[in-house]
C-alpha cells in the first residue's frame, strides 16, 4: 500500500506556462531616444579614431564583448583602447553606414538597450580595400546614461 507520493520538480515551468499563454508586456521599444543618439556619436568618434572622446560615452566600468572572445570573457576600457589603437594601426578610412534602423529598448526588469546595424569599412595599410561587413551592436546603458556593456556581433571571417 502506498501511503504517499511526492514528485520533486521545478514548478517555476508550470508557471512559465501559465504565463505564456498571455500577453505580458516587459518595457517598451523606442524608435527615437537619446541613447540611440549616444550610441551614434560613439560610432562616430570611433570612425574617427578619436579614442578618447568615444570612451566620453561609457561608464569607467564599462565591459565589452564580442563573437571573438571566448564565453564570458569581456574587455575593461583599459583593454578595449588598447586594442582599438592597435586596430588603428592597421586601419584607415574607417566607415561604418547605419543600415536598418536603431532601436531603444527599456526592459522592465533591466535598464535600456539600443540595438543597431551596422555597415563596417575599412583600407588596411596594405591598401586592401574590406567593405560591407556586417556588424549588430547591443549596448547597455546604466542608470547614469552611460554605456555600461557593449557586445559586438561579426563574423571574424571578414578580418582574415
Amino acid at each position: 500500500k502506498i501511503n504517499a507520493a511526492n514528485q520533486y520538480f521545478d514548478d517555476g515551468v508550470f508557471d512559465e506556462i501559465y504565463k505564456s499563454s498571455k500577453t505580458i508586456e516587459n518595457g517598451v521599444v523606442y524608435k527615437y531616444h537619446p541613447y540611440i543618439n549616444i550610441v551614434r556619436k560613439a560610432v562616430n568618434a570611433y570612425c574617427a579614431k578619436e579614442v578618447d572622446k568615444m570612451f566620453e560615452f561609457y561608464s569607467g566600468d564599462a565591459v565589452f564583448s564580442n563573437l571573438v572572445l571566448t564565453n564570458n570573457q569581456t574587455y575593461g576600457v583599459d583593454v578595449m583602447k588598447k586594442e582599438m589603437k592597435n586596430n588603428f594601426e592597421n586601419q584607415n578610412n574607417i566607415s561604418m553606414v547605419e543600415t536598418g534602423h536603431p532601436v531603444c529598448v527599456w526592459y522592465e526588469k533591466e535598464s535600456y538597450v539600443v540595438y543597431s546595424w551596422w555597415l563596417f569599412s575599412y583600407t588596411t595599410k596594405s591598401g586592401v580595400k574590406k567593405s560591407g561587413i556586417p556588424i549588430m551592436m547591443t549596448d547597455i546603458f546604466n542608470a547614469g546614461g552611460k554605456i555600461a556593456m557593449e557586445a559586438v556581433y561579426y563574423s571574424s571571417n571578414h578580418f582574415e
